[in-house]
């Protein structure tokens, strides 16, 4: 695969130690028992990436395999892997963990997928290809989505046709775990939610004023299991639907 050196772009006052030493990009990607497929995972983002313009930040949401020993292991031998560990709460409780770190740091980009390889870092230069374009988020688009068809089903006939409804916001892939943030845009966001909510790329595209997608492929998960029942999907519906009705409220007193 080709290298991007960052390092070479955008540096515009190469007079400022500051801007020498800030990173472009951070690499956002939130982990949960995924000991079989998470070596193949880092060894993909890293290997694209110059080491010295962008960090791979993993965020341990309270993984209880082996996936934290495997790392560990791998730790010393990549300089820009940053691992992040806390108390499962989720997939939105650990993305947001990810995002305030990314902040504190003052990246000029976040980058967020997963970790299940659904999706591969080739796609990833199509959007970074679009960064200098002042987009809030560049998202990726499954045009073609291997996922169980009920949440194939509850995304593309419910959840849009909501969003639409209740936000007056059309929206293609509004969950999507693939998308370059601007920074400033980022830390926008962050200062509207609460840390506690379940899905907070959706309430991030609803935020956003200028968004850009792209296809992007999406492949059938190849390690671990991708199955809720019927309860816990009826529990995740009902608490999304919940922090869609407190964000409304929250954006009403953040424009104001």
């Amino acid at each position: 695969m080709k290298l991007i050196d960052l390092s070479t772009l955008s540096l515009k006052n190469k007079k400022s130690n500051y801007i020498l030493m800030k990173k472009k990009l951070a690499v956002v990607i939130p982990f949960y028992n995924e000991e079989k497929s998470i070596l193949r995972v880092v060894d993909e983002w890293i290997s694209i990436l110059n080491t010295k313009s962008m960090d791979l930040i993993l965020i341990n949401d309270g993984s209880v395999d082996n996936s934290l020993k495997v790392l560990k292991k791998i730790k010393k031998k990549y300089k820009n892997l940053i691992i992040i560990n806390k108390k499962n709460g989720g997939h939105g409780s650990a993305i947001i963990k990810g995002y305030s770190f990314a902040v504190k740091k003052a990246y000029s980009f976040v980058f967020q997928t997963d970790s299940d390889e659904q999706f591969i870092s080739k796609n990833f230069l199509k959007i970074w290809n679009q960064k200098n374009k002042k987009f809030d988020l560049i998202l990726g688009n499954r045009k073609i989505r291997n996922d169980p068809l009920i949440r194939i089903f509850l995304s593309r006939f419910i959840l849009n046709p909501f969003l639409r409804s209740y936000f007056g916001k059309k929206t293609i892939d509004p969950n999507i775990p693939y998308r370059l943030i601007d920074i400033n845009f980022l830390k926008r966001f962050l200062a509207t939610i609460n840390k506690n909510y379940v899905a907070p790329n959706i309430l991030m595209t609803l935020f956003s004023k200028k968004n850009h997608s792209i296809d992007i492929d999406h492949f059938h998960r190849k390690t671990g299991e991708l199955s809720w029942s019927i309860i816990r999907l009826f529990k995740f519906g009902l608490k999304l639907l919940l922090d869609l009705n407190d964000y409304k409220k929250k954006l009403k007193l953040h424009l104001k």
